[in-house]
């Protein structure tokens, strides 16, 4: 589904029926048993239409957060290969002093 900002706000009764119905047809079709929104305009929208489906709407800045969180509580070691890895040869461009100073410590 796509969807912005303002479409959610114009009517976001017409924003929240195509999201619901969309959650249902997963867990009809797919026996999806948990369903994750994401992209900002989704932000917050869990709990507010927990009531309308039967499985767990999960919120996805929120779970990226809070998976960002736990792995730092965990103390896991940053990756060295992989999309998550610290890019290697990139110059950055436009940092403040202190964010250019950091990124080249780390």
């Amino acid at each position: 589904m796509e969807a912005s900002p303002s479409d959610l706000l114009s009517d976001p009764e017409a924003f929240y029926g195509p999201v619901v119905e969309g959650a249902r047809k997963l867990v009809e079709t797919r026996s999806a048993e948990v369903v994750l929104l994401v992209g900002a305009v989704m932000a917050g929208l869990p709990r507010q239409l927990a009531d309308r489906v039967p499985v767990p709407l999960v919120d996805g800045i929120t779970a990226g957060v809070v998976l960002a969180e736990a792995l730092v509580r965990l103390g896991a070691r940053s990756p060295t290969v992989g999309s998550l890895a610290r890019p290697v040869g990139r110059a950055s461009l436009g940092l403040g002093e202190a964010l250019a100073r950091r990124l080249e410590v780390a």
